[in-house]
């Protein structure tokens, strides 16, 4: 990894929008990264999940309606039911990009729900808000 060079990359991120499926279908049928939040205690919105998408909408809509291809996220939700769940999210058709930017954003916010690291041939330097 040290071998790698960083490229910067300037990202147009959403508003931090509710997830719902009114919400959801506004959503370009397109890829990109985003990152799955809730609201705590004290009224700030944590991140807990990180990820990518071939296709935004469909991605976002399987884990609204519980069908993520990562079970420990559905049941997650489930248990969330009744917590106020935001999204932002930014489009990037570029699938090592958006493998880079997941992986900034994990390190970054460090979500409970991702489990793993991702692997990343390149090192992108990308704008999380």
């Amino acid at each position: 990894m040290d071998s790698m060079t960083t490229q910067k990359l300037t990202l147009n991120w959403s508003k931090l929008t509710q997830l719902n499926e009114s919400e959801i279908s506004k959503l370009p049928e397109k890829g990109g990264v985003f990152r799955l939040s809730e609201r705590n205690s004290e009224g700030k919105f944590i991140v807990f999940f990180v990820g990518k998408a071939i296709n935004l909408r469909t991605e976002l809509l399987k884990i609204f309606q519980s069908e993520a291809n990562d079970e420990m996220l559905n049941k997650y939700l489930k248990v969330k039911t009744g917590t106020e769940i935001a999204f932002k999210y930014a489009p990037n058709d570029n699938e090592e990009t958006r493998r880079s930017v997941e992986r900034q954003m994990y390190q970054y916010y460090l979500p409970i729900m991702n489990t793993q690291e991702p692997e990343v041939s390149m090192e992108i330097e990308a704008n999380l808000n």
